[in-house]
């Protein structure tokens, strides 16, 4: 079974790739720390699994146990505005 990592899950591009792929014997792997995404809009499902967090901490990527496949990196400010008033 191939896994696939989502960074950006929770937003509407990432949960929307995640519902279209779900029902393929495919694992997921989502990472998002729910800053502009809805949690709400994640799929229930055995093979996805959630973890809440910044894809770019050392941290968070130790938890994947698993050998990941495919990256799918979709994780991003949507904002150029918000990206300099956090300067």
């Amino acid at each position: 079974m191939k896994t696939i990592l989502v960074t950006g899950c929770a937003g509407f591009i990432g949960s929307s790739f995640i519902k279209s792929i779900i029902k393929k014997n495919i694992k997921i792997i989502g990472i998002d720390d729910l800053s502009a995404g809805n949690i709400k809009s994640l799929p229930k499902n055995k093979n996805f699994k959630f973890i809440k967090g910044d894809c770019g901490s050392k941290k968070i990527l130790n938890k994947i146990k698993s050998k990941v496949d495919i990256i799918i990196h979709l994780a991003g400010q949507s904002s150029g505005r918000k990206v300099f008033i956090d300067l």
